[in-house]
């Protein structure tokens, strides 16, 4: 396998653009789709993980911030796929372990940034809190393990 491309949205203009971004690359090498579930078994089941499940913001807040779950994810993709470029179409805030991992297996990285300024859709409290969070420390620290950005 030569270029891994990671989608981690499952739905919406993410996973059609993540497809489409596979399929043009696999004319000219080969190329995969890889989409995150949002239950992929990579988080252990501890009784913390199922309290959180039980709300919605829990379970959001373990499936993105999670790094243990990327670096999980990136140890199991470098033995299963053995993919020379990973390519994460999608903004996970805790993606920096996942890039780590994968350049310490040799694999090069790349990320796309479809925001690089934060839309501000929802005005709620926890909303700007989050995109705060995301746009100031979360996805430059990703962003800095990357090999290339993609904008």
């Amino acid at each position: 396998m030569d270029i891994l491309v990671i989608d981690a949205e499952g739905s919406g203009g993410m996973a059609h653009y993540a497809s489409g971004l596979a399929e043009g690359l696999s004319w000219h090498r080969p190329a995969m789709l890889y989409t995150i579930a949002s239950d992929d078994g990579l988080v252990p089941g501890s009784l913390t993980g199922r309290w959180m499940d039980l709300t919605r913001r829990g379970a959001r807040v373990r499936r993105y911030y999670n790094p243990m779950r990327f670096s999980r994810l990136a140890r199991y993709l470098g033995r299963t796929y053995q993919p020379r470029i990973v390519h994460v179409t999608s903004h996970i805030p805790a993606m920096a372990g996942m890039f780590e991992v994968l350049r310490s297996q040799g694999v090069r990285t790349v990320g796309t940034v479809h925001d690089p300024k934060p839309h501000h859709e929802t005005r709620t409290s926890w909303s700007e809190f989050k995109t705060r969070i995301d746009y100031s420390l979360m996805l430059p620290r990703a962003l800095a393990r990357c090999d290339a950005i993609h904008v």
